[in-house]
Parts: structure tokens; C-alpha cells; sequence
């Protein structure tokens, strides 16, 4: 009979003792590149190697709410009575794990949280029901199913780049082999799998866009060319983008950027000179503007908290492709600008008067637009108290002097799985890096005391 429950946060700092474990971690091969449906999207199926008479079989498929989990724990009747296993349990388990390190002095204090969130279990093997010992090795099927709520939280990993912070979201097969010796390590065997919600009430197919209804949002900035004298010129930028609560993953997104620059105020003579229009020129190729997601993470940890913003350029073909792109963004195909790269349409330059119209000053001007989109590949948002993530997009663009860097934050609101219980029968192309995340979490005995 199957057993959920719902456990409350704990943690544990690492003074405390670690027991010894006898672990084996079960991971499938393949290289992931490119899965069907989201019900069948696998790694391959093998049997792991035996440890003291337990191995675990199983598919590492990509699930959703709902989702069933089949296996098969084949238990060895000879080698589990010689190494006195009394019972073998096969547990379902959602959990977020946490780490912190904090600095005091000299001293390096580790903290360990973690929140099991989903557990589900099951006793298969019991020494005690009279099996007869021999050398036949019996399968014991399982299943399992995923709740459907809508409130679990995606697969997820984080470890900051100087290592003090570190986070997951796991899901995972346990099968313990629970020894009569209290002084006995017990066996586990763990088979992770990555997990994705539904959508959250989009509405829109991961494959269409057509018909949303778009934001516009627009920032200003004034600037000169030298540093203390000079009139000030002025940059009004427009970023557009699709007006939903959430950007759906898996989906071509179109984005529009729009820069009009003016220049400080000219008297009418210079009304017949469009050369004399010389700054600020506005960027006319998409290399000259970095358009970046920001991917922030909060990580607590018995109270210590840690903030970490990682950035991910080059996306949606502007300026430089950076580290990691790919684990978070495909680039889309530019809304017929092909193989990825924006389209630039460039205006013309024109006089724009000023000064209460009577004509006695004005301003050179001139707007360029670039049209492209892009795809979002990785974790949706998510929040469960000791670690959290979202995402927040930055657009920069460099002028020259001291400080005419432009620099606009657009807000995505929420980045959501793209996926729903209507749509299983489409593809989902998860990229490599997403299996990533359903590692075990090499210092499991920090958290797991069972």
C-alpha cells in the first residue's frame, strides 16, 4: 500500500556525525539531445549492477503531474539473508536540498536545509514473511504516481561559482535495504528523474504566438559626449515583448527593441546639415547590443542566506553568445532574419524642431529596429522557501564618453513550463543540460538520516 506524506523543512549544520552509507546511485546512459513526447522522453533502460543483493530497474523519463513511475527492484534471496537485510522499501521522494558555507575568521561553517516536499512508499521484501533462502534472484515490481498538483516545483540544480551556495530540486527513486544490525550500513540505491509542471494558465500552445497581444515597455536616458560641458543629448529605447502572466518555456518568443537617438539641441542652422549629427549614433548591427537574462537565485540554509544572479548573454542573437547559453536559451530565427540573427531595419536621419515651435532650435534624430526571438530551455520559475529562482532580462547599450552605458530591466513576470496536460502528444526537445539536474546530491548523508 502506497503511503504519501508531506514532511515539514528541516536542516542540519555538518558538525553533527555523519553516518556511513552504503550508496549506489543509479544513473542511465545517453546523450539526451533530442526525446519524444514528454510521456516517453527516456534515457535508455538497464539494470545497475548488484549491490549486497539489490539492484534497481527503471526509466528516467521526463514527467509531469500525474506521471507514472514503473520499475523493478530485483532482490537476490541468497545474498540479502547472508548480509542480514530484513526489509527492502521502495520510496518515491521530492525534496529541495540547500547548502551555505559562511566564513568567520579563520573558520568555514557548512549548513545544510532541506525540504522533503513528496513521499510516497512501499515495502516490497520483508525477511520476516518466511521467503526461503536460496540463490534465486526475485523482481519485485513498483508504481508510483506523481501527484497532480500544479504547486510542485520544477527539477532544478545551482552552485554558485565560488562554491559557498548550492541548491536542488530532486526527484528520485529511493530502494533502502534496511540490515538487522543497528551498526550496519543500510543499502540505497537512488534512480533520479527530471520533473516539469504544467502550465499555470497561459493559455497559449508552446508553438504559437500568433494573436498575443504585446507590451511595450520604454525607458529614457540623457547623456553628453563630454564629460562636464556639452548639451545633453538623449536615447529612448522600447523593448516589446508578448503580454502574458508567464513566458511559456519550449516557445518562440518575439521581442522588439527600438532606439531613437536624439541629439543635444542644434539652432535651426543646423537643420540643413545631417552630418552634424554625430552622437549619439544609434547602434546599427545586433553585436553592438547585449540583451542578457538574469537568472537569480535565493538559497537559505538554517537561516544563512546567500543571493547569487547568474548571467546568460547573447540571447536572442544579440551581442556575444556567453558561458552556458545553452543550458537556459535557444536562439529562435529571427522572425525571417534566419539562422538566428536579428533583423535590422534602419531609418532615416531627421531634423525634429524644438524650442515652442518657433523653430529656433531642434534636434537631429534617428530610429533603428531589431527583430528577433528566442527560446527558453530551462527551469521554470519557482519558490519553496529555502531556495528560490527567477528571472529578470537586462538590455545594455554602450555609447561612447563616461557613462552612456544604457542599461533597462525588463521584467518576464513569471518564465513557466510551456507544457499542459492537452499537449503531451507534442515533442519536447530537452537540452542535454537539463539532466544535469537529477543527479543525486553527492553529500546526501547531511540531510538523509534514515
Amino acid at each position: 500500500m502506497h503511503k504519501i506524506g508531506f514532511h515539514r523543512s528541516h536542516s542540519h549544520s555538518s558538525n553533527e556525525a555523519n553516518e556511513a552509507n552504503d550508496v549506489k546511485d543509479v544513473n542511465a546512459s545517453g546523450t539526451g539531445t533530442t526525446f519524444a513526447s514528454i510521456n516517453t522522453a527516456a534515457r535508455g533502460t538497464k539494470p545497475t549492477p548488484s549491490r549486497d543483493g539489490l539492484s534497481l530497474i527503471y526509466t528516467p523519463s521526463l514527467t509531469h503531474p500525474g506521471s507514472k513511475i514503473d520499475g523493478i527492484v530485483c532482490v537476490d534471496l541468497g545474498v540479502v539473508s547472508q548480509k542480514n537485510v530484513e526489509e527492502v522499501v521502495v520510496e518515491l521522494i521530492g525534496v529541495v536540498k540547500t547548502r551555505v558555507m559562511v566564513s568567520t575568521g579563520e573558520t568555514v561553517m557548512t549548513f545544510y536545509g532541506k525540504n522533503e516536499f513528496l513521499s510516497q512508499s512501499l515495502s516490497i521484501y520483508r525477511s520476516s514473511d518466511n521467503v526461503p533462502p536460496s540463490s534465486e534472484v526475485v523482481q519485485y515490481p513498483f508504481s508510483f504516481t506523481i501527484p497532480s498538483d500544479h504547486s510542485l516545483p520544477p527539477s532544478h540544480a545551482f552552485q554558485s561559482s565560488s562554491h559557498q551556495a548550492k541548491g536542488s530540486v530532486q526527484y528520485h527513486v529511493k530502494v533502502t535495504g534496511k540490515k538487522a544490525a543497528w551498526y550496519k550500513s543500510n543499502v540505497r540505491l537512488y534512480g533520479p528523474f527530471p520533473f516539469l509542471p504544467f502550465d499555470d494558465g497561459n493559455g497559449v500552445g508552446r508553438r504559437e504566438m500568433k494573436g498575443v497581444q504585446t507590451r511595450v515597455l520604454r525607458e529614457e536616458m540623457s547623456m553628453r559626449k563630454g564629460l562636464l560641458f556639452g548639451g545633453h543629448a538623449k536615447v529612448l529605447v522600447e523593448v516589446s515583448l508578448p503580454d502574458l502572466p508567464s513566458l511559456p518555456l519550449f516557445t518562440s518568443t518575439p521581442i522588439s527593441i527600438r532606439l531613437q537617438t536624439f541629439s543635444k539641441p542644434l539652432p535651426h542652422s543646423s537643420s540643413s546639415d545631417p552630418s552634424s549629427f554625430t552622437f549619439p549614433l544609434p547602434p546599427t548591427s545586433a553585436s553592438d547590443i547585449d540583451f542578457i537574462l538574469l537568472q537569480k537565485t535565493f538559497v537559505n540554509a538554517k537561516g544563512n542566506t546567500e543571493k547569487r544572479t547568474t548571467e546568460f548573454s547573447g540571447v536572442g542573437g544579440f551581442g556575444k553568445a556567453g558561458k552556458g547559453l545553452e543550458t537556459v536559451v535557444r536562439v529562435g530565427d529571427g522572425r525571417g532574419g534566419g539562422e538566428g540573427k536579428p533583423r535590422v531595419t534602419v531609418g532615416e536621419v531627421i531634423w525634429v524642431d524644438e524650442g515652442g515651435g518657433e523653430g529656433k532650435e531642434g534636434r537631429w534624430s534617428q530610429d533603428v529596429s531589431f527583430d528577433s526571438s528566442f527560446e527558453l530551455c530551462g527551469s521554470p520559475s519557482f519558490d519553496m522557501g529555502i531556495l528560490e529562482m527567477h528571472y529578470m532580462f537586462e538590455l545594455k547599450i554602450a555609447f561612447p564618453g563616461v557613462g552612456n552605458t544604457f542599461k533597462m530591466k525588463i521584467d518576464p513576470r513569471r518564465v513557466s513550463s510551456g507544457i499542459s496536460s492537452t499537449d503531451l502528444i507534442g515533442k519536447v526537445e530537452i537540452p542535454p543540460a537539463y539532466w544535469d539536474v537529477v543527479d543525486p546530491d553527492d553529500d546526501h548523508e547531511h540531510y538523509d538520516k534514515k
